[in-house]
């Protein structure tokens, strides 16, 4: 059973990390992306608040809560904490690896984009993948995570990792961490966004077997909205939305033919990232009985022309 409340916070923001039982100080969670099935969304209308806002839901024994430290800033820091309790009677295993993190936070700001407009067919699926929309192994190019506090503003690599953790009966984990404000390299646009923080939940002791890895994370979400941060980001142009990026992509012939070509089965992922203003949209998919990848890309700029192809082999 899964409980849930979201309430804002009339007090300082919450001191999470003096109480920690930090179980895992070596491994950061590889949090596996749950279906709706898996996760409950408790959610709060987007108003700015200086005042922390805070979500939290429970199922199976373990209550995950989320706090933001005031609002989101576009192109500045701002912080949010992350506290994971076994109120249950029995330990729970997680996912854990990397740089010690016990969870991750993320910020999702595609509402704050313009969309852009439906495709049909094979290149509405492509769009829909692109997005993140369609499939959640598949990243968001509109979000990006909150880094843990002691590697906030440091070059920091984590080892790609994973080792199964267990969280004993009564004991706690959490983590304070910190968002610069930039979405692919540049300053957040101001407007709604989500942000989450999810715990890799793998099972109860006892009940799941112990070479189980698949996760069925436990998130608590806030809808909350990205105020100007009045830092102005990494500068640069403005770049178009990705949902406009995509539009421009596959409204190219040739780009949209590489799409066309080969059934779903065939791709690989798709690639939408951002540099110094220009999107490259792509497509990888395998070759000819699956021996090779196969890549075709088009380059957008901030005015939706395409300035760039690449098609390979």
């Amino acid at each position: 059973m899964t409980s849930r409340r979201v309430r804002m916070a009339r007090r300082s923001p919450l001191a999470i990390g003096a109480a920690a039982v930090l179980l895992a100080a070596g491994c950061a969670a590889q949090t596996a992306s749950p279906s709706a099935s898996d996760v409950s969304f408790p959610s709060i209308a987007p108003t700015p608040s200086a005042e922390p806002v805070v979500a939290d839901v429970t199922r199976d024994g373990v209550r995950v809560t989320l706090t933001l430290e005031g609002p989101p800033r576009s192109g500045a820091p701002s912080w949010a904490d992350l506290r994971i309790e076994n109120q249950g009677q029995a330990a729970v295993r997680w996912a854990g690896g990397g740089c010690g993190d016990p969870g991750g936070i993320g910020i999702d700001v595609r509402a704050a984009f313009d969309p852009g407009h439906d495709w049909p067919g094979r290149l509405g699926r492509f769009k829909a993948l692109a997005m993140g929309l369609a499939n959640p192994r598949f990243e968001n190019p509109a979000s990006a995570g909150y880094v843990e506090a002691s590697k906030f503003g440091h070059d920091v690599a984590c080892p790609a990792s994973l080792r199964i953790e267990q969280l004993p009966a009564g004991a706690a984990l959490s983590m304070r961490a910190g968002w610069d404000g930039l979405i692919q390299g540049v300053a957040a646009p101001v407007g709604p966004a989500t942000v989450s923080g999810a715990f890799p939940f793998i099972g109860i002791q006892g009940q799941v077997a112990n070479d189980a890895f698949d996760t069925k994370a436990i998130m608590a979400t806030i809808e909350t909205t990205v105020i100007d941060g009045g830092g102005g980001g990494a500068g640069g142009p403005a770049p178009l939305s990705p949902g406009l990026a995509i539009d421009a992509a596959l409204a190219d012939p040739q780009f949209a033919a590489w799409v066309e070509a080969a059934a779903e089965n065939t791709w690989i992922n798709p690639s939408v990232e951002l540099a110094n203003g220009v999107w490259d949209v792509g497509l990888f998919r395998l070759g000819d009985g699956a021996q090779r990848d196969m890549l075709g890309s088009v380059k957008v700029n901030p005015a939706g022309a395409i300035v760039g192809r690449r098609f390979e082999p």
